[in-house]
């Protein structure tokens, strides 16, 4: 949980560990509840120091789940009604008792360390020492072999009470300084600068003590740097950091990067792009310099920007073979995202500001739906757009009327997939009132789009036609390749729903060509999923089923979870047909599976058209039958599964 700061995403974040999407944030606990009531299971929450806010929602869960079992790791006691606490020791040091529980003898280290006598092996046997040994011989092979090598390493563990960090900082400086020269440098340091508070333990002393050290041993640039490293909450790489430390050379900042990994300072992660991150401990210790440099904000403001920029670039490349690099992209930042959202807002809620910081807010919750809506959570998504919206209306003209209603339909989308069709509604009017008033054919389609999206969903095809039928002249008038495909698609989806076989079948094969023009081959594959399901109907079922296998294929290679949903519905439909009523639920096993990772639910119309088709089938099935084949659809590797269905 170090990448989750805002206690209101603790229980949709456990959910996604779990394999779980609530349709929203507000449902994500009683969503988890009805999950974990009749399972045996480990929760593991690591970090959890952060988010003591949240806490009492893990007394609710184990009350509500009586077989639930949670183990937190937190620098700070939860104090929660039930919690057994285990101080989590340092690693064991020279003379202190071994896993055996037998004690090591200390012995004279000076007269015989260096010859193999009881300090050695005191010594060689410590985890402490073993650590810094280890991480020396990164940077200098060979420590711990000279005389009085392996005395001082062991007293410089001592020093640092064996934390772990602290002793990885200390390794690191065994380039340019032996062990026997390294410890009375860093015994005059700990004894200057462990005079901290008194509050503070002893080891949280010691540790801030080792950073403090490390971080005075940089140079002027490392250390302004490294200051604002901590704003990150996610990986980052060159590029990013020379952003947000003020826009220097990637180039030069790399070197410096480097020089700060060498030191413990930042971890690495080696690849094609080098990627960097900060332990939670070294972070929180960045931010406090950066903070009392007066700078915390400004850098907060640069990571904003640069988040936003990288979002809005993605979005706009969104195209393509592309769209799977894009979205792996925007899931890799999101914990970044997610920090620069909460920044933007928590600024925006301030009197006396402008509404520069809820637009930029606005805008990256915009640019950053597109993963909400195909890789979910649409529930952290639907949560951000609360916020800002709630501020935006608040604050009237203060935020770009454009910007705003821009954000009000990705909101609207969001809200649409994950079954909230009330506020869908609710949303839709909005647009359609400020795109109007804008003069904004495009949002305007979409706000109609929307609109006939969700009352189609519910079954209200009066409403739907209404809606759909408009958006489709708007986008005609327009003549946008995009706009006109997804309006096809929905038109198509309506008429293939009340009957209109004919009608439906020429304006989805329409909007098939029209999302490949506009290279949109994720648009592509769900128009080709509702021409299976019409070619279904019509009863060509072995079109239907090449169909939905070239849909699947697609969505599958972008990462679209919802979309690869449908297609297994669709599967399930296709197999429950040809009497293999089992196999069916195998595929709407694995499909809830998907749905529920997204926050998107089968909307009912689809619920009771495909129940309607599984009906004679589960007839003949005991209730044991279905739930075994539903949990086998559920548990398999979803590779399997959609490999069962392409050879289908």
């Amino acid at each position: 949980l170090s990448r989750v700061g805002d206690p209101a995403l603790l229980a949709t974040a456990i959910a996604s560990a779990l394999g779980l999407a609530p349709p929203a944030a507000a449902a994500a606990e009683g969503h988890l509840a009805d999950a974990l009531r009749d399972r045996e299971l480990l929760l593991v929450l690591d970090n959890l120091e952060q988010l003591l806010d949240a806490t009492p929602l893990l007394a609710r869960l184990l009350t509500a789940a009586p077989a639930l079992r949670i183990l937190a790791t937190s620098r700070i006691a939860l104090r929660l009604s039930g919690e057994h606490t285990m101080r989590v020791p340092p690693l064991r040091l020279p003379g202190e008792p071994g896993e055996n529980g037998d004690h090591a003898h200390h012995g004279d280290h000076a007269h015989h360390g260096d010859h193999g006598g009881p300090a050695a092996a005191s010594a060689s046997d410590s985890e402490a020492v073993r650590l810094f040994l280890a991480r020396a011989a990164a940077v200098r092979p060979g420590v711990g072999g000279q005389p009085g090598e392996l005395d001082a390493v062991a007293a410089i563990c001592v020093a640092l009470d064996g934390l772990p960090l602290a002793i990885e900082l200390a390794a690191a400086r065994v380039r340019l300084y032996t062990p026997q020269a390294l410890l009375p440098l860093l015994r005059s340091r700990l004894a200057l600068l462990t005079g901290g508070p008194r509050d503070l333990p002893r080891r949280q002393q010691t540790l801030h003590a080792a950073l403090d050290w490390s971080y005075q041993l940089l140079p002027a640039a490392g250390r302004q740097l490294f200051g604002c490293l901590g704003v990150f909450a996610g990986p980052f790489d060159a590029a990013a950091a020379a952003a947000v430390s003020g826009g220097q050379d990637p180039a030069a900042i790399l070197e410096q990067l480097a020089a700060l990994a060498e030191q413990s300072m930042v971890e690495i992660t080696h690849g094609t792009v080098p990627l960097f991150h900060l332990l939670q401990t070294v972070a929180e210790y960045a931010l406090a310099r950066l903070a009392e440099d007066g700078c915390l904000d400004e850098a907060r403001r640069r990571h904003l920007e640069y988040y936003l920029a990288l979002a809005q670039s993605a979005r706009d490349q969104y195209a393509g073979a592309r769209q799977s690099a894009v979205l792996d992209l925007l899931e890799a930042a999101q914990p970044n995202i997610r920090a620069a959202l909460e920044f933007a807002c928590g600024q925006a809620g301030q009197d006396g500001l402008d509404g520069g910081y809820l637009d930029q807010g606005l805008r990256l919750a915009t640019a950053a739906g597109i993963l909400w809506r195909r890789r979910g959570p649409l529930a952290e998504g639907e949560l951000q757009f609360g916020r800002l919206l709630a501020r935006s209306d608040r604050r009237g003209s203060r935020a770009d009327p454009r910007v705003h209603a821009a954000a009000v339909l990705e909101a609207c989308i969001l809200a649409c997939l994950s079954g909230e069709y009330s506020r869908t509604h609710e949303l839709s009017r909005q647009g359609i009132r400020l795109c109007g008033e804008l003069g904004d054919q495009h949002g305007l389609m979409w706000a109609h789009h929307l609109a006939g999206e969700a009352a189609l969903a519910a079954g209200d095809f009066g409403s739907a036609q209404e809606h759909l039928e408009e958006a489709l002249a708007l986008a005609r008038q327009a003549g946008d390749l995009g706009d006109l495909a997804a309006a096809s698609n929905m038109v198509g989806q309506l008429y293939r729903m009340t009957g209109r076989g004919d009608e439906a079948g020429r304006l989805l094969r329409q909007a098939v060509r029209l999302f490949r023009d506009a290279g949109d081959p994720d648009g592509a594959a769900a128009a080709l999923h509702s021409l299976a399901e019409t070619e279904r109907a019509a009863g060509h079922t072995s079109l239907a089923r090449r169909l939905h296998a070239r849909s699947l294929r697609q969505h599958d290679a972008v990462g679209d979870k919802r979309g690869a949903a449908y297609c297994l519905e669709g599967m399930a439909a296709l197999a429950a047909h040809d009497g293999d009523t089992r196999q069916a639920l195998v595929y709407v096993g694995a499909a809830q599976v998907l749905r529920e990772q997204v926050g998107a639910p089968l909307p009912p119309v689809d619920e009771a058209s495909l129940a309607a088709i599984l009906a004679p089938g589960l007839a003949a099935m005991t209730t044991r039958q279905q739930r075994d084949a539903l949990a086998e659809g559920r548990n398999q590797p979803l590779a399997d599964t959609i490999g069962s269905a392409l050879r289908g």
